[in-house]
């Protein structure tokens, strides 16, 4: 008898749910692992939102080009720069910031718009936060059109490995922050308004259209403490061959590292809730 009991013990400490944590681990590895369903879903996106048009997805590369090109011309001059040195500068800081922005504003609704999908299907949420991720680098494999003239007129050649890890960092960081931003935006469907607001100023405040290198004296700190910098600069030294600095490359991984620790954190006391939030 106390044989049985001990199997019986031991059975039914084997079939015991996994914490909180370990699932969370479970669900964002799986996610991860189901790349098939995350690609589809991004691609498929895309050509639904811009179904019977023309150009489709290529409208914001136009739109992109636009203000590439206009803004460089003007703000060389406001900014006493060499036209063809602040072309390049503010191309790759176009591209950088456009990811960043439009992927953190989708984020929002990263879980919303999955509604049906998470109601009836049992699947990782991190596969709805990926398919964000997808179509977003998809559309910046269409942006860099834009970018491509100024590259081959000023006889640029884009270090590639440095572009693929700034995009891997991106990536890691946009899947931890973005996880954050889609409960979020779950929970309190008003707040995309105040996160559009917010990058709206972040626009101003990141090196994009201008140079960090500006900045005199200890008000240089501002830069250093906005997070959007480091990514800015790491994705801009890559498609512009310029050396990155160390301080850049350390920050943007730390930021990666950080913001999946505190997703995971985060993500595991709060998982179980998504479904009733929608």
């Amino acid at each position: 008898m106390e044989e049985i009991e001990v199997n019986e013990a031991a059975s039914v400490k084997a079939k015991k749910k996994p914490s909180r944590f370990a699932a969370s681990l479970e669900d964002l590895w799986s996610g991860v692992k189901q790349w098939r369903v995350w690609l589809l879903l991004g691609w498929l996106d895309l050509k639904l939102r811009y179904r019977r048009s023309y150009l489709g997805p290529f409208w914001i590369t136009i739109s992109m080009a636009v203000m590439i090109y206009s803004m460089g011309f003007v703000y060389s001059k406001l900014f006493h720069m060499n036209l063809s040195e602040y072309f390049l500068y503010i191309s790759g800081g176009m591209l950088a910031w456009f990811l960043l922005s439009t992927t953190l504003i989708e984020m929002m609704h990263g879980f919303t718009d999955a509604q049906t999908f998470i109601l009836q299907l049992k699947m990782p949420f991190t596969v709805y936060i990926m398919r964000v991720i997808t179509r977003n680098f998809i559309v910046l494999g269409h942006n860099v059109i834009a970018v491509l003239p100024l590259l081959i007129y000023f006889k640029c050649v884009p270090n590639f490995p440095m572009v693929l890890f700034a995009l891997v960092v991106i990536a890691v960081s946009m899947l931890s922050i973005g996880t954050l931003f889609a409960m979020i935006g779950a929970r309190f469907r008003d707040v995309q308004q105040v996160i559009a607001s917010i990058l709206q100023v972040g626009f101003l405040l990141t090196p994009v259209m201008w140079n960090a290198s500006m900045i005199p004296g200890r008000a240089i700190l501002a830069v250093y403490l906005n997070p959007f910098y480091y990514f800015v600069e790491l994705l801009r030294s890559g498609v512009l061959n310029t050396h990155a600095p160390a301080m850049v490359i350390k920050g943007s991984v730390m930021i990666a590292v950080g913001g999946t620790a505190l997703m995971l954190l985060v993500f595991s006391r709060l998982r179980h809730r998504i479904p009733f939030w929608l």
